[in-house]
């Protein structure tokens, strides 16, 4: 079949707006650059509601992690952007965030479900020290432990409950991995977030460079 050229042009027209709107979806600030992550539709987030508590879990990529260490106000070369990239490693990050369900609820989760302060002080310090018994990631067949973590005390006071973990570096042929989280603080039991390895390819770059 020959398409005359009053049928090409709208064919056209129609793939370059597809492909506009395809670029705008890129994040173009930092603000926008975090929010992107924290879309769920980006696959970079997995949730799951037990109870009244909501448990998510968000992949941090290096890319996501290096904002703690930028400047907003300025820009960077790629070369400044590698230096900073290669200190966070090869390591995935992941952060696990556990809050109420329920928004408009107030007051300290921990509190909430312990109530006398000797059990409550128990619980805080197992949360800062020893969690990672109660933390694994699995790389299709291989499963790991945390290789550090991080417990935001005190946010939201106490409405949210956060911990960030670095994993070692998987290897490059994996499908997807698993972060998996057995709940005791809130009985809830072992909890599963799959994430596809591809998104790793996914990561949009830091719109950063002059």
């Amino acid at each position: 079949m020959i398409l005359k050229k009053s049928s090409i042009f709208p064919c056209l027209w129609l793939l370059a707006i597809v492909v506009f709107d395809q670029c705008n979806d890129r994040p173009r600030d930092l603000g926008s650059y975090q929010a992107w992550f924290n879309n769920p539709d980006n696959g970079f987030v997995k949730e799951k509601q037990i109870g009244y508590i909501r448990y998510r879990v968000y992949y941090r990529p290096v890319e996501l992690m290096m904002l703690n260490d930028l400047d907003r106000n300025r820009s960077y070369t790629k070369t400044a952007l590698d230096s900073i990239k290669a200190t966070y490693g090869n390591s995935l990050y992941f952060m696990l965030e556990m809050a109420y369900a329920d928004e408009s609820v107030s007051g300290d989760m921990l509190r909430h479900h312990y109530a006398d302060y000797e059990s409550y002080a128990q619980k805080v310090k197992e949360l800062s020290f020893n969690i990672q018994p109660y933390i694994n990631l699995a790389y299709d067949s291989d499963t790991v432990l945390p290789s550090l973590h991080h417990f935001e005390r005190g946010y939201e006071l106490g409405k949210r409950q956060r911990f960030l973990f670095a994993f070692p570096a998987p290897p490059k042929d994996i499908s997807h991995f698993t972060f998996t989280y057995l709940d005791d603080l809130f009985k809830a039991g072992k909890l599963n977030f799959r994430f596809d390895a591809a998104i790793r390819e996914q990561v949009p770059e830091l719109p950063l460079l002059p």
